[in-house]
């Protein structure tokens, strides 16, 4: 059976404005899936001129996990979340300098700080682990909570599929 709907109190077609992004919120942790998450959101950005900001959640350390650490000198938690966003921009686009790139390290909870950042962006890009059920089940997934709690569009970069041995 088909149902027929009158859609001429919908308006033309051309009343759908085209999308223009003018900031880009993406989630990097250093894994190649939120690599690939930065390169589509820089290349989004580039096509419009508007500003990426990456953004890493972290959660600090606890001397008590880290009892050898005070050998090697002091363990901070932000520090190594900022050497993963340059890592990945590294990885990502090499010695190019990207201008419409700006690095945050934020403490807290990812999808809670990716949503936080994100309130105000007109895009959030994440990149999906590719996690087996009981795996997912026990650590959940970022994509997924920032899907639910983000106030505006999110983008999920699929993984990658595994590599044939």
């Amino acid at each position: 059976m088909t149902a027929c709907h009158d859609t001429s109190a919908w308006g033309p077609s051309t009343s759908v404005r085209e999308t223009h992004f003018r900031r880009i919120v993406v989630g990097v942790d250093g894994t190649p899936n939120s690599i690939a998450a930065l390169r589509i959101a820089v290349g989004l950005a580039v096509s419009d001129a508007a500003t990426v900001e990456a953004v890493c959640a972290y959660h600090p350390y606890l001397e008590s996990e880290y009892a050898f650490a005070g050998a090697s000198g002091p363990i901070d938690a932000a520090t190594d979340a900022e050497a993963t966003l340059m890592n990945a921009v590294f990885s990502a686009f090499g010695r190019a300098a990207v201008d419409c790139l700006t690095l945050r390290a934020i403490e807290g909870n990812p999808h809670a700080v990716l949503a936080d950042a994100a309130a105000t962006a007109d895009l959030l890009v994440v990149g999906a682990r590719r996690n087996g059920r009981l795996l997912g089940l026990l650590h959940g997934s970022t994509a997924q909570a920032c899907t639910r709690h983000a106030s505006g569009p999110v983008l999920v970069v699929p993984a990658s599929e595994p590599s044939a041995r």
